[in-house]
């Protein structure tokens, strides 16, 4: 073998099969949606999107499920342009079954959780119906509240000022 002593098992190449390849390679991905680097990286790109459209999901109390449709979209993003790429190399046919199935089940998840956020019309009507049910019911405990106090004042009125002893 030209470049190599006889007897060498060492691959050519800065490291060696027996040991550890160096942090932060990329040498096993073949599309990355199987990799929390990849998934992490792609999701940062996503989440500057994300925030543009829908700027509601800045708020903390939807960070867990932004994260998880960050990393669901990321996913199916990621194996989206494998067979995308591939398709376009070699034919969909060179596209494993499996890996169709994956993308489609990973933009169906997406699409799930990204539903629940309001990031489609559905979703985003649901979301704004309780909103409005919410500020309602808020608006008539308030009126339920105010007229509870004007109950206990009036008693405490007809009472002459003095409190009932609990019983």
């Amino acid at each position: 073998m030209a470049g190599r002593s006889s007897g060498s098992t060492r691959p050519p190449g800065p490291w060696r099969l027996d040991q550890p390849p160096p942090r932060g390679n990329t040498f096993h991905l073949t599309h990355g949606a199987n990799s929390e680097r990849a998934i992490a990286r792609r999701a940062k790109a996503v989440r500057s999107a994300l925030l543009d459209v829908a700027p509601w999901l800045a708020e903390p109390e939807y960070a867990p499920a932004v994260d998880r449709w960050e990393r669901a979209e990321a996913r199916a993003l990621l194996l989206h342009d494998h067979i995308t790429k591939t398709a376009a190399e070699k034919g969909t046919g060179a596209v494993p079954t499996r890996m169709w199935e994956q993308a489609t089940a990973a933009d169906r998840l997406a699409a799930q959780l990204g539903n629940t956020l309001g990031l489609d019309p559905t979703g985003k009507a649901r979301l704004k119906a309780i909103a409005a049910d919410t500020e309602v019911t808020m608006h008539t405990l308030a009126e339920l509240a105010g007229e509870g106090q004007a109950i206990i004042e009036r008693r405490r009125a007809e009472l002459g000022g003095f409190e009932e002893e609990p019983s």
